[in-house]
């Protein structure tokens, strides 16, 4: 467990040192909230295939989180 604490606030750390605006992720709906990640659609974010709880989003820097579609970038 401590391992995966740590590389939440690596890749936390990380984002935050990018400028990152805000962070997504498919975790687990219990774990997440101790770093104030959220459920995602109570920011207007969707995915086209998985909207439950287990999708979060977390404001970096003091902005909010984006709405609208998730969507990758092509490889």
């Amino acid at each position: 467990m401590k391992q995966l604490l740590a590389a939440v606030v690596a890749a936390l750390t990380a984002a935050r040192a990018r400028g990152e605006r805000a962070v997504v992720v498919l975790g687990h709906a219990t774990y997440y909230p101790r770093f104030g990640f959220r459920q995602a659609t109570e920011f207007g974010v969707h995915h086209p295939e998985y909207d439950g709880p287990n999708l979060m989003a977390l404001g970096l820097h003091g902005h909010d989180v984006p709405a609208g579609d998730l969507i990758y970038p092509a490889s």
